[in-house]
């Protein structure tokens, strides 16, 4: 209990960092913001202009597909903050020999390099994701029911968990490959579940469910808010996403057994 109160602490002064760092290059943080608005109409625009020529994709129609969008934005939005920023430091930290001095601290390593880099800016996607999701289920009729919402969040939970241990999978090989842009990896995949996955044939979702698990990323939680999602899966999610859980923490600390100090 002690370790995770002062694992806490020390994220809480990762974020205080990161937001005072913001206040201080104030006008990149507002480019930021606007970037992220500009993208976002830039997006809701492509949409709208695909529904005017079809009413539904693979079964999804337009504002359950624009309520995927806003479930895409909120994971997205929440991993970025959270997560991703500092493990994207990862590769620099191994090419200039500055993991030394990581593995050196009385830290999890892992911990460190997670909490090392905090963008605020982030939270903006959320905020649009909130409001997206919101729109979007206000024209489907959608009825508040508290079952829906509770399988949405623990399908949301699901989701982020999966999603950092397999983007930490990705990121541990820079112990192994330190050349390769592992960053343009996630954003390709990522990307891709902007879309229904329900377009693909039974073998590509059966893939992307399972094998590259694209579909528990935003598919599957949106399909929960919408009472489409098979129970079975909803079941099945919480353990598969702590099973990748832990496989990524092993090969983390398998992978730190071989990892060549840059003093030799």
């Amino acid at each position: 209990m002690k370790s995770l109160k002062r694992y806490l602490k020390i994220y809480w002064l990762s974020i205080s960092r990161a937001y005072m760092t913001d206040l201080e290059y104030r006008f990149n943080f507002a480019a930021s913001l606007l970037n992220t608005l500009f993208s976002f109409i830039s997006t809701l625009i492509f949409f709208n202009i695909i529904y005017l020529r079809a009413r539904e994709i693979g079964g999804w129609s337009q504002y359950e597909l624009l309520t995927l969008l806003g479930v895409y934005l909120l994971i997205k939005g929440f991993f970025e903050f959270t997560v991703r920023k500092g493990l994207d430091r990862l590769p620099r930290y191994v090419r200039r020999g500055t993991f030394d001095g990581v593995l050196l601290r009385p830290v999890g390593s892992l911990f460190q390099v997670i909490a090392s880099k905090l963008d605020f800016d982030d939270l903006s996607q959320i905020l649009l994701a909130v409001i997206l999701i919101a729109y979007s289920l206000k024209h489907l009729n959608w009825a508040f029911n508290p079952v829906y919402l509770s399988a949405f969040l623990l399908m949301i939970a699901a989701a982020a968990v999966i999603l950092l241990a397999n983007y930490l999978m990705i990121m541990t090989s820079t112990f192994y490959l330190t050349n390769i842009h592992h960053e343009d990896i996630y954003k390709n995949f990522l990307q891709m579940t902007r879309i229904p996955l329900d377009i693909y044939s039974p073998k590509v979702q059966f893939i992307f469910t399972y094998i590259v698990p694209l579909a528990f990323f935003v598919t599957l939680p949106a399909k929960t808010l919408l009472g489409k999602l098979n129970p079975i899966l909803l079941v099945t999610a919480p353990i598969f996403a702590l099973l990748n859980l832990y496989l990524a923490v092993k090969f983390w600390n398998f992978s730190l057994r071989y990892y060549s100090s840059a003093s030799g």
